[in-house]
């Protein structure tokens, strides 16, 4: 992270931080894990646009979905 622009002070804050990047990570975590796998019921907005057109290329590319799930080896 570069915040001042002096290695040694980035590094600094950048370990400060860190405790708060874990605590809002496992909060992340929770919600993500507790959400349903069923994505066909999703009530998207119009800001969650991106969202929407990967999970349409996502479902109707057979060759993206093996090659996102790892199927695919180059």
């Amino acid at each position: 992270m570069r915040v001042t622009g002096v290695r040694a002070m980035d590094r600094a804050i950048t370990k400060l931080l860190m405790p708060f990047n874990i605590y809002v990570l496992h909060q992340d975590r929770r919600v993500v894990l507790t959400q349903p796998n069923d994505i066909t019921h999703d009530k998207l907005i119009h800001a969650d646009y991106p969202i929407a057109l990967y999970r349409r290329m996502y479902l109707r590319d057979k060759e993206l979905n093996k090659l996102l799930n790892g199927a695919v080896t180059p």
